[in-house]
């Protein structure tokens, strides 16, 4: 599209597409990946992006050369959007790979629908999940969703959100909360015992011994 604006020949721009996405799926389609070909893999489609960015802005910029806000024929919202998603992805990725982590705040995994998240979940048949994390409660059958979020993060930081919507809705404090085992924190625990209302769940440390059990292989350990 830049190229017909300015009438330029596309074929004085390569941009090893087909190179590229070969080069992909010998890693891709790899069971078993070794640290040393992934980073040689990253770093050569770092390198073609790299050159194809540059292509880009050389060329938006030929555009804008005698008008800075002159529009790009062609291009709509979405692919304006997706443009700058993939400068903020290549500097996420560029950033990793020369500091040698796997992490970074904010990371991108999708380039349409920049703000999903990795969530590393540690299950046993996929290890890492994309969504939103949404906080539901029930009371008397009625469900209301009390948070969304597309950020990781631990949910039984939303046990102070449930009670603050729970007093919004009905005026008053639940007499009793029964939550998920992760809600059930030392911090959570202290919550309701300064407010007054009972977190119902398993208690802290081990079981305590029956009194009429004399053996330990008889008592709940």
């Amino acid at each position: 599209m830049l190229c017909a604006q300015l009438n330029l020949p596309r074929q004085n721009f390569r941009t090893y597409r087909r190179i590229a996405y070969k080069n992909y799926l010998n890693i891709a389609k790899k069971k078993k990946k070794k640290k040393k070909e992934l980073q040689v893999g990253i770093r050569q489609q770092l390198g073609y992006l790299k050159r194809n960015l540059l292509f880009v802005k050389a060329l938006i910029e030929q555009v804008r050369s005698n008008e800075p806000q002159a529009t790009l024929k062609g291009w709509r919202k979405k692919e304006l959007k997706e443009y700058e998603t993939i400068q903020k992805l290549y500097e996420q990725q560029k950033k990793m790979y020369d500091n040698q982590k796997r992490t970074c705040e904010n990371r991108i995994v999708s380039i349409s629908q920049p703000y999903v998240r990795p969530i590393v979940r540690g299950k046993q048949h996929v290890s890492t999940e994309f969504g939103a994390k949404i906080g539901i409660a029930t009371v008397d059958g009625i469900t209301t969703i009390d948070n969304f979020s597309w950020e990781a993060y631990n949910e039984n930081q939303d046990l102070e959100t449930h009670i603050n919507r729970y007093k919004e809705l009905y005026g008053v404090l639940p007499e009793s909360v029964n939550a998920d085992r992760i809600y059930l924190t030392q911090k959570n625990r202290a919550l309701a015992k300064q407010l007054g209302f009972r977190l119902i769940g398993k208690p802290l440390g081990r079981p305590k011994r029956r009194p009429n059990c004399q053996s330990k292989t008889n008592c709940p350990s």
